[in-house]
């Protein structure tokens, strides 16, 4: 079932928008973003318009974060993240990594018994 199912998205590339799969994008590609759509990779926003993102699945944090193309380095608020669900607003991103090498897909530190670390 899961292959019938594919995920797409909206980006510009040679100057014109197309919907593509999600597992097309590469980095470097500028996605489209709306209200409702789930943010498809880890992306830098270049331009955006009353955004909001859902980032629970990050945080566990129930409200929705304010994004703008402002760089924090704290809060990360021109930063979006694969898998996290654009509350509101409207956005251009340009795609920062994809796949395993986002924040979401990287494993996450088990501890090495051998070495008594987490690694």
């Amino acid at each position: 079932m899961k292959k019938y199912i594919t995920e797409k998205t909206h980006v510009i590339r040679d100057g014109k928008e197309e919907f593509i799969d999600v597992a097309e994008l590469v980095v470097g590609d500028v996605v489209v973003l709306k209200a409702g759509d789930k943010i498809p990779a880890d992306i830098k926003f270049l331009e955006s318009r009353g955004v909001t993102v859902d980032e629970s699945i990050l945080t566990g944090e129930s409200i929705s974060v304010a994004k703008n193309t402002e760089a924090d380095d704290k809060t990360k608020s021109n930063l979006g993240f694969w898998g996290t669900l654009l509350v509101s607003g409207e956005a251009k991103a340009i795609v920062m990594s994809t796949g395993n090498n986002t924040e979401v897909g990287k494993p996450a530190p088990r501890w090495h018994f051998t070495t008594g670390a987490w690694r």
